[in-house]
């Protein structure tokens, strides 16, 4: 008689043979830890490292498909596949950058070796952690070797994913313009990247928006970029996301720019509901900041320092030029 895997687990169960719950739904069970040895141990007895990696690989897929996706990358590095390994992290990197948790997607690309991180998507999302970092001086030279390989059109990738890893470069080489490019050019690339992108990458898209918005403001066009952030929000429908994160935070780059405290307090009291309602770490210390400034202008001094203070208290979660910012507000 052939069981499925859950008849398998029940009857282990119902005889108390080396199954320690994990739950109390019975959906996950552990071996005890001395019989797992001695299973991996006959494994290895029994199996060529051949058939070994097949069965990593094939706990990879499965991991995958169930949305354990640090778990799958292990396996398919165990598995001797790297170049999987380094696909799986591009197909999902993105979930944790729209929800803000960046350092998981930097913990998943640091599980591969340096060979795998060469994939364009992988170069392009390292630009993505460079900026959170506020390391300006990494990004382009990883938007150019990523661009290269895309030219280079070895890695497999079908024209709607070389489309959108191009979204992403043309994206983050606007977020450097201050420095190296003009405003101008900046509208350029972002516009352009607005067309590229793949939807599903929200925080991508909202960045691309965020640099349209501000580049529309520092080249002169304070009241268009205003006008254009406040027309995107209007568009937004349903519960704040980081797409409406990001159009706040636009809205209070214009306000900043254009030094306006008294409307970059509103803003910024809007934005602060906004991301704690979402939760999303990078918004909540943006919008901390805003107030943090705001405030000081005002001369509402123990707002401003409570303020100042909420980016630190996010430190290891905050986006680093935020909490640099706030150094000399406090």
């Amino acid at each position: 008689m052939v069981m499925n895997g859950f008849e398998f687990l029940e009857q282990f169960w119902a005889a108390n043979f080396f199954l320690i719950a994990l739950d109390d739904h019975g959906t996950w069970y552990r071996y005890h830890h001395l019989f797992r040895q001695l299973l991996q141990h006959q494994l290895v007895q029994v199996y060529s490292g051949e058939a070994i990696d097949a069965l990593h690989l094939r706990a990879c897929d499965w991991l995958e498909s169930a949305g354990f996706i640090e778990d799958a990358v292990i396996h398919a590095l165990k598995g001797g596949d790297s170049e999987r390994a380094a696909i799986v992290v591009e197909n999902h990197l993105h979930g944790p950058i729209n929800q803000e948790d960046w350092r998981l997607t930097d913990r998943w690309i640091n599980l591969l070796p340096e060979e795998a991180r060469q994939r364009p998507g992988l170069l392009a999302a390292q630009a993505i952690l460079e900026q959170l970092r506020y390391r300006l001086g990494m990004i382009l030279p990883l938007l150019e070797k990523a661009e290269k390989g895309l030219a280079e059109t070895k890695h497999g990738y079908t024209l709607e994913q070389e489309k959108a890893w191009r979204g992403v470069i043309n994206t983050f080489r606007a977020t450097v313009f201050i420095p190296s490019i003009t405003p101008e050019e900046a509208l350029q690339n972002v516009e352009k990247a607005l067309q590229q992108v793949d939807p599903s990458a929200q925080y991508v898209y909202s960045q691309a928006n965020l640099w349209r918005i501000y580049a529309l403001q520092q080249k002169g066009d304070a009241q268009e970029a205003l006008l254009l952030s406040r027309n995107l929000m209007s568009s937004r429908s349903g519960s704040p996301d980081e797409i409406t994160n990001r159009l706040m935070l636009s809205q209070c780059a214009a306000y900043y720019g254009e030094a306006d405290a008294r409307g970059l307090h509103n803003c910024g009291s809007n934005y602060l509901d906004l991301a704690l309602r979402s939760g999303q770490q990078v918004s909540i210390a943006w919008a901390n900041y805003t107030l943090g400034w705001s405030s000081y202008q005002d001369n509402r001094l123990g707002e401003a320092q409570r303020h100042f203070q909420n980016v630190f208290n996010i430190l290891t979660s905050a986006p680093v030029r935020a909490v640099l910012d706030s150094i000399p507000g406090l």
